[in-house]
């Protein structure tokens, strides 16, 4: 059987699930990252049939080789908070997110069949990106609400979205957006991501990007270099084409940071990656059933070790 990899962007899934997820323990805790991000697992299984789980998670100072290059680069994100109200103080539920963070990190992804991935230096995009460049020929379905994740798309690579619970492959991104996946690094670098609190060249969102540059919607890999020639060429034609050129500088440093299909990490750790991804991974269930009845209520227990038991034989039986 083919292998088919499972990528989740673990801090994206996360915090979808302690904003949205109302599930309390025995205690009247919030704990709805962790019901909602063990359910989902057991969902993704059920629908994909993976053969492996990674779990890539940020690592700590994830984001400071980037912020060196780029020192707005997620400046001022806010701590996600929940959209619902509890009679909690905000360092209660400060601490109670960390909890849930902790609990997942050291007590659960320990004792299911997944690998958790996690570097110091070193972000979940970069993981997952060099994943999709070390398993090229293994099927691959990425798991993150985050748009940067498309330009990884193409035969072999799909991306989920699990809030609209939809596929972008790299065909029906060139369907919506008229840009190929290969490209859409390219198009990013100018028009900017505001959740990453990158500024694009004011006036240029995609729809003109393409009409300037109708060669992004080529599968043929495009560089930098391509598109301020075509400014200086047309640049009599449209007052954008020189407001890009004048800007070549801001988006070759941008287009630096948001590019993930060549690897920005050391060789040390890619190495260590290499190394990682082929380890056999654990599973108690007798472990995850006691977890579980301690600390999330109406979780369906006997559903989702069925489900882990055949995705663990699965996994098994293919090393």
């Amino acid at each position: 059987m083919n292998e088919r990899i499972l990528l989740v962007d673990a801090n994206n899934q996360f915090v979808r699930h302690y904003v949205v997820s109302p599930q309390m323990d025995f205690n009247g805790n919030p704990v709805g990252g962790v019901f909602g991000f063990i359910r989902s697992l057991t969902y993704f299984i059920e629908q994909f049939a993976p053969t492996k789980i990674f779990i890539c998670w940020d690592g700590e100072h994830g984001s400071q080789k980037r912020r060196t290059i780029f020192k707005e680069y997620k400046e001022g994100r806010k701590v996600p908070s929940l959209n619902r109200t509890y009679e909690f103080t905000e360092d209660e539920l400060n601490e109670n997110r960390s909890q849930q963070f902790r609990k997942l990190k050291e007590q659960y992804f320990e004792i299911l069949p997944v690998k958790q991935l996690e570097y110091e230096f070193t972000e979940a995009d970069d993981v997952i990106s060099l994943i999709c460049l070390l398993k090229k020929d293994a099927q691959k379905i990425i798991i993150s609400s985050d748009k940067d994740f498309f330009q990884l798309c193409d035969e072999k690579t799909v991306c989920y979205n699990p809030v609209k619970r939809e596929f972008k492959s790299s065909k029906k991104i060139l369907e919506e957006f008229n840009i190929s996946s290969s490209n859409f690094a390219l198009a990013r670098s100018i028009v900017g991501d505001s959740s990453d609190n990158i500024k694009g060249i004011k006036g240029i969102g995609m729809k003109t990007v393409i009409k300037l540059f109708p060669f992004l919607s080529e599968q043929k890999e495009h560089v930098l270099s391509d598109v301020f020639e075509h400014c200086k060429k047309n640049i009599s034609e449209n007052s954008k084409y020189e407001k890009i050129l004048e800007s070549s500088d801001y988006i070759a440093k941008v287009f630096s940071i948001v590019q993930l299909r060549d690897s920005i990490l050391p060789m040390e750790r890619i190495n260590q990656i290499k190394k990682d991804i082929e380890e056999k991974v654990n599973y108690e269930p007798v472990a995850f059933r006691m977890l579980v009845s301690d600390d999330l209520p109406n979780f369906d227990i006997d559903r989702a070790i069925m489900i882990f038991n055949g995705f663990f034989f699965l996994d098994n039986k293919n090393i």
